[in-house]
Formats: structure tokens, C-alpha cells, sequence
């Protein structure tokens, strides 16, 4: 996606206060291939074993043209970390994370 950072913010707040999506819960629900194999991603979004405060971990990342970005979200705890970074190796996902995990040590205790 090709978004500021203020367009980013306003898109993760309307989507966990679901403004964009009436039922969040089908936009990160798993998919099930036909023969009833779980994938775990639904509607964009990688879901994961992870989990963050007891609460799944959601995510999604991207980039073309040396720009990368990613965005990490806990829905249930309507917590979310957007990064984009404008190179090619930007590690936006691993920084999301430690932003995350800095987040919860720090201002969950």
C-alpha cells in the first residue's frame, strides 16, 4: 500500500473500531482449503500461533519499489503497530515487533 503515515493511522483505528468492516471476526478468521486443511490467513491478514496478553496476533506486510511496510495488530486488545520504511530492506515486520514487544513490557505492567 502507498499510504502516509496518517492515512495508516486513520485505516487501523476505523478497522479495529470496525468502521470498515461490520464483523472483524470473519475479516480474521482462517481459511480452509477443500479439503478441510487450515490456512491461517483470512482476508489479508497472516493470523498466528502467537500470541500477545493471552490475545492472537495479527498481520500484514508489503512493499514494491524500495519501500517496505508492515502492520501488527491484537484486535481483541484493539492494539496496533503500523511501519513503513522507504528501503528495500527496511525490515518493517521485525521492527513492528519490537515495537510491539516493547509496548507491552513497558506500558502493560
Amino acid at each position: 500500500w502507498f499510504v502516509s503515515a496518517t492515512g495508516a493511522r486513520r485505516y487501523v483505528r476505523a478497522l479495529l473500531a470496525g468502521l470498515l468492516v461490520a464483523n472483524t471476526t470473519t475479516l480474521f478468521a482462517p481459511a480452509y482449503t477443500t479439503g478441510g486443511e487450515r490456512i491461517d490467513y483470512g482476508y489479508g491478514w497472516m493470523l498466528t500461533n502467537v500470541s500477545v496478553d493471552n490475545a492472537p496476533l495479527m498481520w500484514h506486510n508489503g512493499g514494491f519499489l524500495g519501500f517496505r511496510s508492515a502492520v501488527l495488530m491484537v484486535p481483541s486488545r484493539n492494539v496496533a503497530v503500523v511501519v513503513e520504511c522507504n528501503c528495500a530492506d527496511g525490515g518493517a515486520l521485525d521492527r513492528a515487533a519490537a515495537l510491539l514487544k516493547q509496548y507491552y513490557e513497558c506500558c502493560q505492567t
